[in-house]
């Protein structure tokens, strides 16, 4: 029964009473509208305050008050339930999950004239639920000290963040002023050996800028490190990776740099963030980028005007006439050997040296880690870009290696992805073959005796729900690495050879392969456990390892 048929149970007495009152102009009975609810969250780690404000008194007849059985949680234990007053109460909820929602039903309070409420209320607010990392700043129950502004940067923390925000946010409003304008937070992130990477939700008035963050320990920084993508118009949630970061001293000031390297002209552009994290230690598996394939939307192909070279002394690999989905490998790098970069999801493809057009996507790479990362037969792992900054005269490209003393398991892998220029997605279908170099370590690749089978796989945009190693409809095809020219081998598979490896959403057998080349996100290579090295003619340990150069389309 519900409350409203409560009353319908009063004593004769009872509804004598209230007739009485009605009949002689009581205040109760000319209040015949139905009472509202707002409610509104704060966060601490995983527990989350609801607080709820009611339009007018409620009654205090049993039937008239809200109670906690009353109230429909989803993602999270409901805790204490308090009423504060005769028009405020709230209830702390315990998360066990990402996001926590509260519902408030129809016919659940009353006011003092017995009034219900009529209409429902809901209210939703994304969480630390314990899993996913340590909250440094939300702007609403974990506020930090926001620093004085530097020249043509100013920080406000807003309680109207844009569409598609919650709560309060702290807005950058970069107006005039340096390149390099700024803000600063106080806020310590507790860095450990295995939590090094922080994920933000910004918001972006202008698509395809750079989103860096540096963070200061007193005199030592970690230096300026890159979003793993660049910034569509809207809200979405970044990452960075502060692999360099020295976990024995304490970083207490974040500085925020939206679109640095650009003056915004009065009365300039406002950049927005929100829940800023640390993010607990990657689970074994897959290592992956926070970017959604093709998030970016449809992207224009750049198609070569003529020759295009990539390094390897002058060498041309596009000509004319030929699609280019990326030529350049960018990111954290340091300027002399050994090139380690510094920050994985920071690197990204990027302009060629003399070819315009090409805004690049994300880079990335992934391995098994209970059979070859965590495999008491590795040596070491790493990896690196080189880009035309970095090695002018070499291929641009990034590699990943592991040095093993013995053979790992048959069922290892490893291997290297590059989205689509913008994070989006092309059209490869005025192309019949996809073009690319790769080549690695010389004991495992320029030995006449080896020739690893490797596997390219091409992914669409991502699909929620999708089961897939990408998250997209995947198509695949094997070949033979066989070129032992040391400076990168030039493949060129037809796109007839490749087959379904793997459906979502609507896509059939029958059309993916199409599908996927109208609406191309990701370009993997993948170097399955029964190619990696382990004929070892130096007398050290094996080398097996993956350099992925500049990746096209042609007719040709």
């Amino acid at each position: 029964m519900n409350k409203t048929a409560k009353y319908l149970s009063l004593t004769a007495c009872a509804l004598a009473a209230s007739l009485f009152l009605s009949g002689c102009g009581g205040a109760e009975g000319d209040d015949t509208v139905a009472p509202t609810v707002a409610i509104t969250s704060a966060a601490s780690g995983s527990t989350v305050t609801f607080t709820f404000t009611f339009s007018e008194a409620l009654g205090t007849a049993t039937a008239d008050a809200l109670t906690k059985e009353e109230i429909t949680v989803e993602g999270g234990t409901a805790g204490t339930f308090t009423v504060v007053d005769t028009t405020h109460a709230t209830l702390t909820v315990t998360a066990t999950a990402s996001v926590v929602s509260v519902s408030v039903p129809a016919n659940k309070f009353a006011d003092v004239s017995h009034n219900f409420n009529t209409a429902s209320a809901t209210a939703i607010k994304a969480v630390d639920s314990g899993t996913s990392g340590t909250v440094i700043a939300d702007f609403d129950a974990v506020i930090p000290v926001v620093g004085l502004p530097s020249e043509g940067g100013t920080g406000t923390i807003t309680t109207t963040p844009p569409t598609g925000g919650t709560g309060s946010a702290l807005a950058l409003l970069r107006s005039g002023g340096q390149a390099w304008a700024l803000n600063v937070l106080t806020a310590t992130v507790p860095f450990t050996s295995t939590r090094k990477t922080l994920s933000a939700r910004v918001y972006s008035p202008t698509a395809g800028i750079p989103m860096k963050i540096k963070l200061e320990a007193g005199t030592s920084n970690t230096g300026d490190i890159a979003a793993n993508e660049t910034v569509v118009v809207g809200w979405q949630t970044l990452t960075w990776t502060f692999t360099n970061a020295d976990i024995t001293k304490t970083y207490d000031t974040i500085v925020l740099l939206p679109n640095i390297g650009t003056v915004d002209a009065a009365p300039g552009k406002t950049y927005y963030f929100d829940d800023i994290k640390l993010l607990a230690a990657a689970s074994v598996g897959v290592t992956t980028t926070a970017v959604e394939m093709g998030a970016g939307g449809a992207q224009t192909l750049t198609v070569a005007t003529g020759d295009v070279k990539t390094g390897d002394g002058g060498n041309t690999m596009f000509v004319a006439g030929e699609g280019i989905f990326a030529v350049n490998y960018v990111g954290s790098a340091e300027t002399t050997a050994p090139y380690n970069l510094a920050a994985w999801p920071s690197a990204a493809t990027a302009n060629f040296t003399g070819l315009t057009g090409v805004s690049g996507g994300t880079i990335g790479y992934y391995q098994d880690d209970v059979n070859l990362s965590n495999s008491s037969q590795k040596v070491d792992e790493g990896g690196w870009v080189a880009g035309t900054a970095v090695a002018p005269n070499g291929v641009p490209n990034f590699f990943r290696y592991f040095v093993l003393k013995a053979a790992v398991s048959a069922d290892a892998y490893m291997g290297l992805y590059v989205n689509a220029p913008n994070n989006g997605t092309v059209s490869t279908s005025n192309f019949t073959k996809i073009k690319f170099k790769v080549w690695g370590p010389a004991p495992m690749f320029e030995r006449t005796n080896f020739n690893p089978v490797l596997e390219m796989t091409l992914a669409g945009p991502k699909v929620a729900g999708c089961a897939t190693g990408s998250g997209g409809t995947e198509i695949t095809q094997t070949f033979t690495a066989n070129l032992k020219n040391g400076a990168g081998g030039a493949y060129t598979l037809p796109f007839s050879g490749f087959t379904v490896k793997g459906l979502c959403g609507t896509d059939t057998n029958a059309n993916a392969v199409a599908n996927v080349r109208a609406s191309l996100a990701r370009v993997v290579i993948n170097v399955p456990g029964t190619s990696f090295n382990f004929t070892n003619l130096d007398g050290g340990n094996y080398a097996t390892g993956l350099n992925l150069g500049p990746i096209g389309f042609t007719n040709n």
